[in-house]
């Protein structure tokens, strides 16, 4: 429900990676670059402090609860 796919990206926010050979390359390249793996963290982090926090899932419910008022009358 409070989930905005777009607001993430990958490389910035999270690793995405479609093999298991791919993915562990990534995993071996952060745990090798640490101010990459900080730059991870800290992205990631912010990003769900302040897009999926309860404050803005409830802020987002509340507006689906109003348009859905709107369309019963």
């Amino acid at each position: 429900m409070c989930i905005r796919d777009r607001a993430v990206e990958a490389g910035k926010h999270l690793l995405v990676e479609d093999q298991p050979e791919a993915f562990a390359e990534a995993v071996i390249t952060l745990l090798q670059q640490s101010e990459k793996r900080r730059e991870l963290g800290s992205a990631g982090r912010a990003l769900v402090e302040t897009t999926y926090s309860w404050e803005q899932c409830g802020k987002h419910l509340l507006q689906v609860i109003a348009e859905m008022e709107l369309s019963l009358v």
